[in-house]
């Protein structure tokens, strides 16, 4: 396996754009969450999204370490049921699907320098919660989320800033909208996650600050991360 090359699929809402990577044999995959929901005008249907969603879990099943399933927003309103994001569906199939396959999502991933999670950790968040060290506070907190994943939680984790609709400073990696708070990198890692769909497909938005590098992906396009730069898959 090349670890020095990470493929990332961004946010899929239903969309088929992340299939090629099922013939990515030899490097670690790490998928940014938000499975369904689909964009109605794109012509993709929930239903359509939920098939998607049993084959990127069957793919992960079959390939435990090398795929990462990352946990979004999204993730969390069909486990919930609750319209708490926008398009959400009420379905007992999508309900399913995450119960009964928790253990097959992360809040976040690291590989070699990189963290990954679904929207990202802004300094305004990180220092609202006055947060030390990272992953023992992301640990900590998705453990206790997976100790009763069904009940809608309060935990740090799940805030969400004004910008998106909610009653906090700022969102945390499932809801950090890149307008919030954008302009340093608190943590010691490079930074690469979705979220936010950006102004064309296939764009990734670079904070060029002090300290590790921040990369927001569109949601709606397959990227690579090598040789500490991040770029469209494919485009050597």
């Amino acid at each position: 396996m090349e670890s020095n090359s990470i493929i990332i699929c961004s946010d899929i809402h239903c969309r088929d754009f992340w299939k090629p990577v099922l013939q990515i044999h030899d490097k670690p995959i790490v998928f940014l969450g938000d499975y369904l929901d689909p964009y109605d005008w794109e012509g993709f249907s929930f239903d359509h999204g939920l098939d998607n969603l049993e084959q990127i879990i069957q793919f992960k099943k079959e390939n435990p370490t090398r795929v990462t399933l990352l946990f979004g927003n999204h993730d969390a309103n069909s486990l919930w049921q609750k319209n708490w994001a926008s398009r959400f569906r009420p379905s007992q199939r999508a309900l399913n699907l995450y119960k009964d396959n928790i253990s097959m999502f992360d809040l976040y991933k690291v590989i070699g320098d990189v963290l990954f999670s679904h929207a990202g950790v802004c300094e305004g968040w990180y220092n609202v919660h006055s947060i030390k060290d990272i992953e023992n506070f992301l640990n900590k907190q998705w453990n206790e989320f997976l100790q009763h994943p069904l009940e809608p939680s309060s935990l740090a984790i799940f805030d969400c800033g004004s910008i998106r609709g909610g009653l906090e400073l700022y969102g945390g990696p499932l809801w950090h909208d890149v307008n919030e708070s954008y302009n340093n990198n608190p943590i010691k890692y490079v930074q690469i996650f979705g979220h936010s769909q950006l102004r064309q497909t296939g764009y990734a938005l670079k904070a060029n600050i002090e300290g590790k590098s921040m990369y927001c992906c569109d949601s709606r396009a397959i990227f690579e991360y090598k040789n500490n730069d991040l770029k469209l898959y494919g485009n050597d």
